[in-house]
């Protein structure tokens, strides 16, 4: 796997590598935790309606 700086980060996203770190990941991860039950249903809302899943005989598990 290759490392931050071998990626084309800030190209591609505007972010420098050095900024990718896991202090960032963890507040990027403590800022959605309150809407993460939002942003579960609404990808999978999504998902079901774009793909015409069958949900008669869904289990969500986690």
């Amino acid at each position: 796997m290759p490392g931050r700086r071998e990626c084309a980060w800030e190209e591609v996203f505007g972010i420098e590598a050095d900024l990718l770190n896991d202090d960032r990941l963890a507040r990027a991860l403590d800022a959605i935790a309150p809407h993460l039950e939002h942003i579960a249903g609404t990808v999978g809302a999504r998902a079901i309606a774009e793909f015409g899943i069958d949900v008669s005989r869904l289990h969500w598990g986690t």
